[in-house]
């Protein structure tokens, strides 16, 4: 019965430990970030991502390692291409060139919905590695 106790406490411990990982670093670390994105504006620090993701809690640090990696694979996924400066024969290949825009790119127009103008002279645009698309 001790033994089936003890068996029981070790299982729940290592399932309870691959339910919530400690930080997102755990998953993406600095040489894998760099890799990813080589070609990066430098605005697009490893330190800022690790303080942004720190910032929400839960993000990249619940569920199995591979769900982990799932959600920051899905999230680079969608940031990358929103903000890519890549091309079909760009060195490196096309995605090699995420990160690179700071500001949405050709695409500067006032959103809006109708109720909720933008300010005279200004207009909502996409910034940084989350964009509004249309």
């Amino acid at each position: 019965m001790k033994l089936y106790a003890a068996l029981l406490l070790f299982t729940l411990a290592f399932l309870l430990e691959s339910v919530t990982a400690q930080d997102v670093t755990e998953v993406i670390s600095r040489d894998l970030f760099e890799t990813m994105f080589k070609h990066r504006n430098q605005f697009y620090s490893y330190d800022a991502f690790v303080a942004a993701a720190r910032s929400f809690n839960g993000f990249g640090t619940t569920g199995d390692f591979t769900m982990r990696k799932r959600e920051l694979a899905a999230f680079f996924g969608q940031t990358s291409h929103e903000t890519t400066g890549g091309w079909d024969t760009a060195p490196d290949g096309r995605y090699a060139w995420g990160y690179v825009f700071i500001e949405e790119q050709n695409n500067r127009v006032a959103y809006s919905d109708g109720g909720w103008p933008c300010a005279p002279g200004k207009s909502y645009y996409g910034r940084g590695p989350i964009q509004l698309t249309q």
